[in-house]
């Protein structure tokens, strides 16, 4: 049976949170791993975060064990901010270790915007 889609992205801005964040997400079909999509979309919303709704930061993470969604997060310029606790082991091998969070501030953005030499890690 065909898939029909390719997964999807998310920015959720916090509804309880005054500072003005939002928690990025992607989930992409197997298929679609590896073409630079996730990386796309996901900095599509950065920029539609950022630039339209005037968000002060935008977070993301991922199992410790996810190494195509860590990379995604460091291509689009979010900065690694460290592993938090022992996850519940499940059907993935290694979700025992963990998540790790990733952000960035509107700060930054800017700075990427503003200083195409900033611009090493691919938003724009």
């Amino acid at each position: 049976m065909p898939a029909h889609g390719q997964g999807g992205w998310l920015l959720a801005p916090a509804d309880e949170d005054e500072r003005g964040q939002a928690e990025l997400g992607y989930r992409l079909l197997p298929d679609f791993w590896r073409q630079g999509l996730a990386s796309e979309g996901a900095a599509a919303l950065l920029a539609y975060g950022f630039d339209d709704l005037g968000l002060t930061q935008i977070f993301a993470e991922a199992m410790t064990v996810n190494a195509g969604s860590r990379a995604v997060m460091s291509r689009i310029c979010l900065t690694y901010l460290g592993t938090r606790g022992e996850g519940t082991s499940g059907p993935i091998t290694g979700s025992g270790q963990g998540m790790v969070d990733y952000a960035l501030t509107n700060d930054r953005w800017a700075a990427l915007v503003e200083y195409p030499a900033l611009r090493w890690c691919g938003v724009r």
